[in-house]
């Protein structure tokens, strides 16, 4: 059993600290190149280490496009040439699912009803990235036509822009508090996704599902990812974003080592294995001087 670790955190009162990875005191911070599977032997530290230092760079290339709803759309703010926006350029896929029940072993392993009891009425990124991801909505959702949207893991706002606007906007997440003070939210469900994996629609309901830095709380990945796409229609689009940023106790241990190239890595295997999905496509929408935001995004066959 690891000992009790709380890290500076600038959460309200009574929350679960939320443990910002790039700002950690460096006494215990360790070097980013640690084996995405030796976890067993020190994964809290590799955790500590996130958004140490960038690798080297290229010469930047002129625009990134990734495929959206029935189009391809260029991303006006995505950064080029860094590990995250090059990961996928040459990444093969593994022959057979590569995770095993020890990749998704958590600190906190009781009950996730118990955790999310209480309302967290707070943003988990700073106001800049979370502009930064709205804007990538802006890009990506469907403009010439109406479209229907779910926002699974969600609270009690989905940073989705003003326009273009789904006509049904759906939501699931584990605090009923939080998902009716979602102005946004068309319809909404308490759900635990890591207890019960099918989600409550019909086949192709939906033209975009989203995902906001939740992804790495997910247990049952390959059970949520083939829902997602069974309620997604033949060519809805889904997005997968995520930072350097946890409730430390409920993160599954497979997103704590390594660097966000990595776990870039791991969310396009969660779309691959689905087997309903085209190839992933991984953006980095860091914004200088705040919290980075990485984008995994796959296209429904």
């Amino acid at each position: 059993m690891l000992p009790p670790y709380v890290l500076p955190t600038a959460a309200a009162p009574r929350l679960a600290p939320r443990v910002s990875l790039s700002a950690v005191s460096p006494a215990v911070r360790v070097a980013n190149a640690v084996p995405r599977r030796g976890w067993q032997i020190g994964w809290l530290a590799a955790l500590c280490g996130w958004g140490r230092g960038q690798r080297a760079v290229a010469a930047p290339k002129k625009v990134v496009k990734i495929h959206s709803v029935d189009q391809e759309v260029e991303i006006p703010k995505a950064k080029v040439d860094t590990p995250v926006a090059k990961s996928l350029e040459k990444f093969t896929y593994p022959t057979r699912w590569p995770y095993g029940e020890r990749d998704f072993f958590r600190l906190d392993r009781s009950d996730d009803a118990e955790f999310y009891a209480e309302p967290k009425l707070v943003k988990h990124l700073d106001d800049q990235t979370l502009k930064v991801l709205t804007e990538f909505y802006a890009v990506v959702f469907p403009k010439d036509r109406e479209f229907s949207a779910l926002d699974v893991c969600s609270s009690w706002i989905s940073h989705y822009p003003q326009t273009p606007k789904p006509v049904r906007l759906a939501i699931t997440g584990m605090n009923a508090e939080e998902l009716k003070a979602n102005v946004q939210a068309t319809d909404w469900t308490v759900q635990d996704l890591n207890l019960d994996p099918k989600l409550p629609y019909g086949d192709a309901e939906f033209d975009v599902v989203t995902n906001t830095v939740s992804v790495d709380y997910l247990t049952k990945p390959l059970e949520v990812f083939r829902e997602v796409g069974r309620v997604l229609r033949p060519g809805g689009l889904a997005v997968v974003a995520f930072s350097n940023r946890c409730f430390l106790s409920k993160l599954v241990a497979i997103w704590s080592v390594g660097d966000p190239d990595d776990r870039v890595e791991v969310a396009a295997n969660y779309f691959h294995f689905a087997d309903c999905f085209k190839d992933a496509e991984a953006v980095d929408l860091s914004p200088p001087n705040a919290d980075p935001l990485f984008v995994v995004t796959a296209v429904r066959k």
